[in-house]
């Protein structure tokens, strides 16, 4: 399994290239929402953030996709603020204007709110989980870590 996750305008035009490449390798269906679009299939999945913040989150290969609902979303939302207080990152996208996020290290932006997101991305040592709704239904994604497709670079 690899994964490729870009965060911000500056990375998504750098790698832009490299993105499209391994973007083009995930065959499925695609959803979308105000904030993000999402696309799922037997070789991986794309979410990717249509305004600011603008990220990319890229996995190939196998990864575990359920339909919850509304109630087994917020139980997935409080699910990932706890493991990202203790080892990750989150991205929660409310709708257009309210979203949160949180890097190890660092204080949280934005709010944390007790309603189900339009899109959430965690990052943790042991999991990769996508919260998408699609106007009906959401879909949980989740992963186990995989290889970086780009490592860091340092000029």
């Amino acid at each position: 399994m690899a994964e490729l996750f870009l965060f911000g305008p500056k990375a998504l035009k750098r790698f832009g290239p490299a993105a499209e490449l391994v973007r083009e390798q995930v065959q499925g269906r695609t959803f979308q929402n105000s904030v993000a679009r999402f696309t799922y299939g037997p070789e991986g999945a794309v979410c990717e953030l249509l305004a600011p913040p603008n990220a990319l989150f890229v996995w190939l290969g196998s990864a575990a996709v359920e339909l919850v609902d509304q109630r087994g979303a917020l139980r997935a939302l409080w699910e990932a603020f706890a493991l990202a207080e203790e080892e990750g990152s989150l991205l929660v996208v409310y709708d257009e204007k309210k979203r949160y996020l949180k890097r190890p290290g660092q204080a949280p932006m934005g709010e944390a709110r007790l309603r189900a997101p339009a899109c959430l991305a965690m990052e943790t040592g042991r999991e990769r989980r996508l919260l998408f709704f699609d106007g009906r239904e959401f879909w949980d994604l989740r992963a186990r870590p995989g290889l970086p497709i780009l490592t860091p670079v340092h000029e």
